[in-house]
Parts: C-alpha cells; sequence; structure tokens
C-alpha cells in the first residue's frame, strides 16, 4: 500500500522522508497516519487518521498530544509511538527539535507520555527490532559529524545511545525480516546489507543492489522474507531474501556475504502513475 506524492525527482534525488509518519500492524490490517504539516502555514500538525483492511475504511482517532512534523513512529507490541521531529514548520533549528515521547493504546484510543528522548532529532531512518525502537540521524552531506542514534526500550521506557557500528554503517532505509535489521543503502548502487549484532557491524547481502530501472526516491516496506521498494512511477522492486549455509566452521561463506543473498523482480506500474512517487510503503493483511 503505497502512500503517494506528485512530483516524481529523477534518479539523483535524495531518500528524503515525508512530514508525517505511517505505521502498519499488518497481521491486524491496521495503518496509521500521524502528525504532518500543513502546506501553507508550514505548522506541524497533532491528527491521527486510521484504516482497517477490514472494513476498508478510515477513521479519526485521538491526537497527538504533541504537534510534530518529519518525526519518528513505529508499533511495539500493538502500540504506537511518536517520538522527535520538529514543533515548527520546517526544518527547523534544533532548538524546535521534539524531545517528548507519546504512546497510542488503538485498543483505548489513548495517548500515554513516555521517557523523553536524550535529544531532539528529525526523521532520517527508525525500525522496531527485537521490541525496541532504534532511531538514526543518518549519514548526511557534507558529512561533518557523525550521525546521532538512540535506543527506546518500553520494558524499562528509557532510552539509550545506539551502538557505535549500527549507528555508523546505517547508511539508508531499513526493513526488518524475521527479527533481522536490514538497510538498503542510499549511495552507488543502493546495495542491501544487514546488521550483525554479535559484531556491531554491516554484511553486505549477495545478489547486487536495488534494480537499476527503480530510480529514487524509494519508499521500503518489508515482511517475512521479501523486502518492497516502491519507486517513482510507483514501480515496484521485490526483493526475496535467502539465506545459504555458511561453510562449516568458517562463520561465512566463500562470497563474504554470511551466506545472505537477496534476488530481485520488478513490477512496473501503470502508465498513469510515471509522474508520482511514492511517501510510505507499508503491508497490510487483508
Amino acid at each position: 500500500m503505497p502512500l503517494e506524492a506528485a512530483g516524481c525527482a529523477d534518479g539523483s534525488a535524495p531518500l528524503c522522508p515525508p512530514a508525517f509518519a505511517c505505521v502498519a500492524i499488518p497481521h491486524r490490517g491496521e495503518l496509521f497516519v500521524l502528525g504532518g504539516m500543513r502546506s501553507d502555514t508550514q505548522t506541524p500538525l497533532q491528527t491521527l487518521i486510521s484504516y482497517r483492511a477490514s472494513t476498508n475504511s478510515w477513521s479519526v482517532a485521538a491526537p497527538m498530544p504533541t504537534p510534530r512534523s518529519f518525526f519518528i513512529a513505529g508499533s511495539i507490541g500493538g502500540k504506537i509511538f511518536a517520538a522527535g521531529g520538529y514543533a515548527a514548520g520546517g526544518a527547523g533549528d534544533e532548538e524546535d527539535a521534539v524531545c517528548t515521547v507519546e504512546s497510542y493504546d488503538p485498543a483505548a484510543d489513548r495517548w500515554a507520555p513516555a521517557a523523553r528522548m536524550m535529544w531532539g532529532v528529525s526523521r532520517y531512518d527508525a525500525a522496531v527490532v527485537g521490541g525496541r525502537l532504534y532511531v538514526t540521524e543518518g549519514w548526511t552531506w557534507p558529512f561533518s559529524f557523525s550521525p546521532r542514534g538512540g535506543v527506546y526500550n518500553p520494558e524499562a521506557d528509557n532510552w539509550e545511545e545506539m551502538r557505535v557500528g549500527m549507528r555508523d554503517g546505517w547508511t539508508g532505509v531499513s526493513v526488518v525480516l524475521a527479527g533481522r535489521l536490514f538497510v538498503v543503502s542510499e549511495y552507488g548502487d543502493c546495495r542491501v546489507k544487514i546488521y550483525d549484532e554479535a559484531e556491531d557491524s554491516w554484511r553486505s547481502v549477495g545478489g547486487g543492489g536495488v534494480p537499476s530501472e527503480l530510480q529514487k526516491p524509494f519508499a521500503i516496506a518489508g515482511i517475512e522474507s521479501r523486502i518492497y521498494v516502491v519507486s517513482c512511477g510507483l514501480n515496484i522492486g521485490v526483493g526475496t531474501v535467502l539465506h545459504r549455509n555458511p561453510v562449516a566452521g568458517a562463520g561465512t561463506d566463500a562470497n563474504g556475504d554470511g551466506g545472505w543473498w537477496v534476488e530481485w523482480e520488478v513490477v512496473k506500474g501503470p502508465e498513469e502513475f510515471a509522474d508520482l512517487a511514492a511517501c510510505s510503503s507499508q503491508v497490510l493483511y487483508a
């Protein structure tokens, strides 16, 4: 389910997140669209709307206590967490960044406060792995400083610094498959890599990068063993992630990819969608 926006950029465009945030709970067939920014006043929004595949309908839910744009959102244990972003319009100064964090319970239609972030940050990318929310600023030109990264633990209701290897190697947009964190790199030929928690490092995934006919900006989603990359014209690259058994005792196979491999196929979008680009992509079960 790609959420569409007009004005498809060329292949040199960066992977740029929209002002609003989307969170899906795939097996419940639920999609939540949070916040954003008014185009006329550049004012952050508090809105929350939800979609349910079972009824094919949208509804308005309790608004966020804090207006947010360019922020992080993720689902942990059936609850939606919203963090960071900007309180002022556009890409404001750091003092405009929001440190507050709030959680939403869809069953009760109610928001509650959570532990504040260590510092305010606008969204580059975020992922939920192992019941924790990982947030990164990402690398941005001119690469003059190392990006910040934080990890939220809902059980302890606290934040901690992201490990250095994870933070420094998170150079693109992420998907989580079978509890493992993958990133489609923003640079070069957009190769896929996987995070190795034991070594706090990233490994390249064999099989090549995102197919060249898919042009940025991308919106990416993943579920089970597949990565879905929605590009300009709403063309979709479907990457099936496989894992071969590495050489016994070697810890990696001859290709140095730890046995991970991705095979791509491209599904072309309709011609009438040629000028569209996806703002966000989510997978739902109907």
